[in-house]
């Protein structure tokens, strides 16, 4: 199976005292293709580090240098498109929690990733991708490990 991995899953898989830590590991473990863009790189490793999961932070990138995660390095005419799907979706994002008005970098590129690599799975505990239609594929995203085939 061929996923786009989102922070959220990525950092389940990771601690193991997530609620979700075994879903997500076995689903990231299983995954023929686990692509990432850099931007989720650097959210992962900033938020394990915030959190005083320093030495995860580093086994992580070790896992990107390795191999494990595919890494999708956005062109420059991605950020286009990433601006659009953030003006697109401004205030649109309904949240348990007060956020900005904007869909976040990271995932407005995994958007574009996923249409790129011709994919509408995405490994995610973030809803937000629910609310939004994927840029070519499906009419909507199937996002494990809520969602089943």
């Amino acid at each position: 199976m061929r996923l786009v991995a989102d922070t959220s899953a990525i950092i389940a898989a990771i601690i193991q005292s997530e609620p979700r830590h075994v879903e997500c590991k076995e689903l990231l473990d299983q995954a023929t293709h686990a692509f990432i863009t850099p931007h989720v790189t650097a959210e992962v490793f900033y938020l394990l580090g915030a959190v005083g999961h320093n030495e995860a932070a580093l086994d992580f990138l070790a896992d990107v240098a390795d191999g494990f995660y595919e890494l999708v390095n956005p062109q420059a005419t991605d950020y286009l498109v990433a601006r659009d799907l953030a003006g697109r979706y401004t205030g649109q994002i309904a949240r348990k929690r007060p956020k900005p008005g904007l869909l976040d970098l990271a995932d407005a590129m995994n958007l574009v990733v996923a249409a790129r690599l011709e994919t509408t799975i995405i490994a995610s505990l973030d809803q937000d991708y629910r609310q939004i239609t994927p840029l070519a594929g499906a009419r909507f995203f199937t996002l494990l490990p809520d969602d089943s085939f």
